[in-house]
C-alpha cells in the first residue's frame, strides 16, 4: 500500500485508533446512563410501595373508623393500580410514551 499512497498505512492506523476511542467513549456513556435510569428505576419502585403501604393503611384506618365505602374507594383504586403496573410492565410516561423495552 505504501508503495502506491506514501503514509497511507499510518493514517489509516490512526483512522482506526480513533474509531475504536470514539465507540469506548460512547459504550462508556450508555453505560453510564443505564445506571442512571436503573437507578431512578429502583427509587420508583421503592416510592411505589411505600404509596401502596401508606394507601392501605389509610384504607384499614377508615374502615375501621367506620368509613367503610371510602376503605373500598381506596382498596379498589390500590388494587386497580397494582394490577394495571402488572399486566401492563409499567403505567405510561407522561405524554402516553411508553417505554420501547416494556414487554
Amino acid at each position: 500500500m505504501e508503495e502506491f499512497a506514501p503514509g497511507a498505512t499510518g493514517r489509516l492506523l490512526r483512522l482506526q485508533e480513533r474509531v475504536i476511542d470514539q465507540a469506548e467513549t460512547e459504550q462508556h456513556h450508555r453505560h453510564s446512563l443505564e445506571d442512571r435510569e436503573s437507578s431512578r428505576r429502583s427509587k420508583g419502585q421503592f416510592m411505589g410501595i411505600g404509596a401502596w403501604v401508606v394507601g392501605l393503611g389509610v384504607a384499614y384506618w377508615s374502615a375501621h373508623e367506620g368509613f367503610q365505602a371510602l376503605a373500598v374507594v381506596i382498596a379498589g383504586g390500590e388494587l386497580a393500580v397494582v394490577v394495571g403496573a402488572l399486566v401492563t410492565g409499567r403505567l405510561p410516561h407522561r405524554g402516553g410514551k411508553q417505554d420501547p423495552e416494556a414487554p
